[in-house]
């Protein structure tokens, strides 16, 4: 084997750079699919694509119903808002688009604009927020175990790089013995122990950490996270508010869009009814860890 492909098996800033990118977006994808399930909506059309409007909702912040006149049917979509706005701060002006090169012009009194929240924002930014949190603690504690496996730099000759680097290599690929030849040159070669010390205490804080913003953040999301056998070592009064900001949080966006099918029905006849779906079963990190409940 050369040279070059035995620094090919250590880790690199490139193989480091890429991990942080999976790591962020395991946590990312995962919080967006659970902000995408959120929420189902009865009574929709079947021309609708539910997972398409609770996808824009997140994402962008608001998406635009209406019926294409030309097309017979109805449609929810992206759309440019702008214009006159009302007393209310709605804009008037609105325009649907899609990918495709669609354009559809749609008055007010013809459409309805379905917001996220009452903030009228995404979900997005927030989910990016947790991401960013998440990733990090979750990267610290990697580097926290790759240190306490390998809690050692070694200084040597160039002549002798070689020999350690295929050592190293051993060691890292969890090989119990390691055997070196009887006529290696061991002169030179000095080793820094970086006394890592016991790494058990700072990982348990790590971790703790890392549930605390993972259920924060499905608690932003609106999922109750305290499991029935979890909730049988919290008082009544810790499970009460836990709840209470839980539904605090799943309300900000079920209002919106129950304010939203309100008009629709009202303006198409129809009989929409957004319901938030019964995910409190979610409990687990990403990866099957399960933790305790934020409120604890």
């Amino acid at each position: 084997m050369s040279k070059k492909n035995n620094k090919a098996c250590l880790p690199t800033k490139w193989e480091s750079a890429e991990l942080n990118n999976w790591t962020f977006n395991h946590y990312f994808y995962s919080l967006l699919d659970i902000a995408i399930n959120s929420f189902e909506w009865k009574g929709l059309p079947e021309e609708i694509d539910q997972r398409f409007l609770e996808y824009i909702l997140n994402t962008q912040g608001y998406a635009l119903f209406y019926e294409d006149e030309i097309a017979d049917c109805f449609v929810a979509a992206s759309a440019a808002l702008g214009g006159t706005l009302n007393i209310y701060y709605v804009p008037t002006y609105r325009r649907a688009y899609a990918p495709n090169g669609y354009n559809y012009e749609v008055s007010a009194d013809k459409s309805v604009i379905i917001y996220n929240s009452y903030l009228r924002t995404p979900t997005y930014a927030s989910i990016m927020f947790y991401s960013r949190k998440l990733y990090e603690i979750e990267r610290t504690i990697d580097t926290e175990i790759y240190t306490a496996r390998t809690p050692a730099i070694v200084l040597c000759e160039e002549s002798q790089r070689l020999t350690m680097e295929n050592l190293f290599m051993k060691y890292d690929g969890n090989v119990p013995l390691v055997f070196g030849n009887k006529s290696m040159d061991t002169n030179g070669i000095k080793v820094l122990d970086l006394k890592p010390g016991d790494k058990g205490e700072k990982l348990e804080r790590l971790y703790a950490m890392k549930r605390k913003y993972w259920y924060e953040a499905l608690a932003y999301l609106g999922v109750d996270s305290a499991n029935e056998e979890k909730r049988e070592r919290l008082i009544t009064a810790e499970v009460e508010k836990g709840n209470s900001i839980t539904n605090m949080m799943r309300n900000t966006r079920l209002n919106a869009r129950k304010d939203a099918a309100k008009q629709i029905n009202n303006m198409f006849g129809l009989e929409l009814e957004p319901v938030y779906r019964d995910i409190s079963s979610m409990t687990q990190l990403p990866g099957g860890e399960e933790f305790e409940p934020l409120y604890n």
